[in-house]
């Protein structure tokens, strides 16, 4: 190995230690988790662009996720678990809720339903805190908005918050 440069001084070597690595195994998983690394770097949430900005950085998918999830459960006819900690198992598939619910920044309350059909404004689930400093919330008919304090106080919740 002779011929390896030493440092990195341009694209020519860096073609030639890929290729190196490549051509004789050496490091091939060290070298595709060092691309993938750099390939999710670009990756990264914006943060502040989620509205209004009541709401903190993922407030908006969290809330969006968990109406994914919840009519997932509505549409296999499972009921949704009723304690906080429970949802860790759906993180693969619903990151966001699977994770803001246990951590509580996320609230789901109990025997909370979407029914788009419904007229009546119901609360379904709400970031944490939105009760007192406002955020986004999930109406029985599906709707998921960005509300005041005051807005989500008038709000009739679905039941109790899960623990």
């Amino acid at each position: 190995m002779a011929d390896q440069p030493k440092n990195f001084t341009g694209p020519r070597e860096l073609v030639w230690e890929f290729a190196l690595c490549w051509s004789f195994g050496v490091g091939r998983a060290n070298l595709a988790a060092g691309l993938l690394s750099l390939l999710l770097v670009g990756c990264s949430q914006k943060s502040g662009s989620e509205g209004s900005g009541s709401g903190f950085p993922g407030a908006n998918e969290g809330v969006r996720d968990f109406s994914a999830l919840l009519q997932s459960l509505q549409t296999e006819g499972t009921a949704p678990p009723t304690k906080a900690a429970q949802y860790r198992q759906f993180d693969v598939v619903y990151p966001a809720a699977g994770i803001m619910i246990p951590n509580r920044t996320l609230v789901y309350f109990k025997g909370g339903k979407i029914n788009p059909d419904s007229d009546s404004r119901v609360l379904v689930a709400m970031q944490a805190d939105a009760d007192k400093t406002g955020g986004w919330v999930l109406l029985e008919n599906g709707e998921v908005q960005d509300l005041t304090a005051s807005e989500i106080q008038a709000l009739k919740p679905a039941g109790e918050p899960i623990k």
